[in-house]
């Protein structure tokens, strides 16, 4: 059966962003919407498409290609996934199917399709495509990953993986899916439910009153919102990973925060221009975080070689920003390696006020009142678990409003506290030294 023969949607007219991820060719997809935004029919359209690209053809002999649709439920998978792609997809394609002892489908250009729920196990599997419905539901990064691994086929014309689900920030999702907008192998499309034309006006109506005013952006316009627990509720990846030029002659200062598991952030300082409220521009001090080391396991003497061995210029002009606890020998150790370099630490009295003013100052570096945005992150730096941006977005409170302590984060958002409190210290008076009338 040739691509020509085959109708889609039941000859209905896709909406943009179905159709912009159904013609993905990216490996990694992802379609984050509203109630009612289309983004599971997305989903099905981009599975059924890739299933289209990859017929049988010799190289499997007795095999058969096939693609997996995953679900938290059953009943997500019958009463959702399963009824979205029966909707999109032309009865003449689907020659059988099986309810048991698996639930599957055998397409005409011989692709199987197999529904498994998050529990059913896929390791060792290696298919074409893999759809991964309601994402916000999977807690663990670690099994979206293992998900991700499955579409591996090397017999395949064309490999995807699949997300699907609402923009929920519930500490890995937005890390995965966000700020790759320059990865040709990554697509992520936001849908909102106002975007959906064939949702009724009454369902959407009903909608609106049903999301608290809080959670429209997520519940509705299908955008990323910020959970209120987060302690740096002002980062946003799109707007705060940035490619701006990084001068490796300009000096750097330095946040570093000792321990067995340490962290170490450069930062830049760089000319920006802000705006008051009634939009006079002024030009002021930014900070830009160019690098950061992650060392676990080794000496304060040793983290301070990495930290001179590391190509940054360090002069008169940096500085370095430590934990106020720091413990007199490793200032001595900081000495030994780094003898002239400022080591500057902010008081210990009101040790918890000091920590709840810092990151009031990081959350006013990230966007102010008049929305100047005086600290940013390159983007060239690393995504992973253990980094500073990842550690910024997961860095969270408890019910009790307290933050909530992880070694895996703490270093890197304490580290960059200690950088942005010394060199943009916004909570702090300042002293107007005026000419004599």
């Amino acid at each position: 059966m040739s691509s020509i023969d085959i109708v889609l949607n039941g000859g209905l007219p896709l909406l943009p962003k179905q159709e912009k991820l159904m013609q993905s060719r990216a490996y990694v997809n992802a379609a984050f919407g509203g109630w009612g935004s289309g983004k599971t029919r997305s989903g099905a359209l981009a599975l059924l498409a890739n299933c289209l690209r990859n017929p049988h053809s010799a190289v499997y002999g007795d095999d058969r290609p096939f693609s997996v649709i995953v679900a938290p439920t059953f009943k997500v998978l019958k009463d959702s996934i399963y009824r979205e792609l029966k909707a999109v997809c032309p009865p003449e394609l689907i020659i059988r199917e099986w309810k048991s002892p698996d639930f599957e489908l055998l397409l005409a250009n011989g692709h199987v399709i197999k529904f498994r729920t998050i529990k059913g196990s896929l390791e060792g599997a290696s298919c074409a495509t893999i759809l991964v419905e309601e994402i916000h539901l999977v807690q663990d990064e670690r099994i979206w990953l293992n998900y991700q691994a499955r579409a591996r086929d090397p017999r395949a014309k064309n490999r995807m993986v699949i997300a699907s689900g609402l923009p929920e920030s519930n500490g890995w999702l937005q890390s995965v899916f966000d700020g790759h907008s320059d990865d040709e192998n990554r697509m992520t499309v936001f849908m909102s439910s106002t975007e959906n034309h064939y949702l009724p006006a009454e369902v959407l109506d009903q909608f609106r009153k049903s999301a608290p005013a809080s959670a429209v952006s997520r519940y509705i316009d299908g955008r990323w919102s910020t959970p209120e627990h987060r302690v740096y509720y002002q980062f946003s990846p799109k707007v705060h990973m940035v490619n701006r030029p990084i001068d490796r002659g300009a000096s750097v200062s330095i946040g570093l925060d000792v321990g067995d598991q340490s962290a170490v952030i450069f930062g830049q300082t760089v000319k920006i221009t802000c705006k008051t409220e009634h939009g006079r521009t002024y030009r002021d001090t930014g900070l830009h975080i160019v690098d950061e080391l992650t060392p676990n396991y080794v000496s304060t003497e040793e983290v301070c070689r990495m930290i001179r061995d590391r190509g940054w210029r360090i002069d008169e002009n940096s500085a370095l920003y430590v934990d106020p606890t720091i413990r007199k020998d490793e200032v001595a150790a900081i000495r030994r390696v780094l003898p002239k370099i400022p080591i500057i630490k902010r008081s210990r009295r009101g040790h918890a006020d000091e920590c709840e003013a810092g990151h009031l100052c990081v959350n006013s570096a990230f966007q102010d009142a008049d929305k100047n945005v005086r600290l940013t992150l390159a983007d060239t730096l690393s995504r992973e678990p253990g980094s500073v941006y990842h550690s910024v977005l997961n860095f969270k409170r408890t019910a009790t409003n307290r933050v909530h302590r992880d070694n895996k984060l703490d270093h890197k958002a304490d580290c960059l506290r200690y950088l942005v409190q010394g060199v943009l210290p916004g909570n702090r008076q300042k002293i107007q030294i005026m000419d004599r009338f």
